[in-house]
């Protein structure tokens, strides 16, 4: 065999990974000599599948090398620093109101009972946009700020602990969840003190001892006529 060899194309790898798996009970030298490729070669490429697959699906299969570019640290640098502030809050806080937004449409359509599960693209886009002008510019500077970018001569102060959701309540269901983990997340806010049933007894109750003191006035005041 030729020491000169063509690096193998990701699709190349891929099917010496499914041609291995085929003849599981076959030994890696006779595989990899059924194939033409140094079993070192069969070795590495079976130990690397993972990230054969997950290159092949990123890059193509006609990709021989696995490789973002020539200045690929700089372009992940740039791409961070510019997504950083977006991951810190102003996305979250979209997605927040954008979710606020589907629990309103959807308990006017139980009010109404017009229970239309779809979702138009076009009312979709109606709330993205919604979400984003609801985005205030405090949480925008706070994630700016939260991720370091302050301005020159500008001293770090205690707002940039500030956090970012105004919507606190419903960043508890970032986790999926049903329609009614959705509806139910006020469900624990204390609205009214709870009523005993020796309260409710005594608002129907009738005051009888109010009754007999203006009893025994009214007689009174007959007697007092009557002398």
């Amino acid at each position: 065999m030729s020491r000169n060899r063509k690096p193998l194309m990701l699709g190349e790898k891929l099917c010496i990974i499914e041609e291995a798996e085929k003849r599981n009970g076959a030994t890696k030298a006779s595989i990899a000599r059924d194939l033409n490729i140094p079993e070192s070669s069969l070795k590495t490429i079976l130990a690397k599948k993972d990230s054969i697959l997950l290159n092949a699906a990123k890059f193509g299969l006609n990709r021989k090398a696995a490789k973002d570019g020539k200045h690929a640290a700089m372009e992940k640098a740039l791409v961070e620093c510019q997504l950083q502030p977006l991951d810190a809050g102003v996305i979250k806080c979209m997605k927040q109101k954008y979710r606020k937004f589907l629990v309103q449409r959807r308990l006017v359509g139980m009010e109404r009972k017009q229970l239309d599960k779809k979702l138009s693209v076009l009312d979709a886009m109606h709330y993205i946009a919604s979400a984003w002008d609801a985005v205030t510019p405090e949480t925008i500077a706070n994630s700016f700020r939260h991720c370091g970018f302050n301005r020159s001569g500008a001293c770090s102060t205690s707002e940039a602990a500030v956090p970012v959701d105004d919507e606190p309540e419903f960043g508890s269901l970032e986790l999926p969840g049903s329609f009614a983990d959705y509806v139910g997340a006020d469900d624990d806010v204390a609205v009214c003190s709870e009523v005993s049933l020796d309260d409710i007894i005594e608002t129907v109750r009738p005051d009888t001892a109010g009754t007999s003191d203006e009893e025994e006035t009214d007689d009174a005041a007959e007697a007092s006529a009557s002398r």
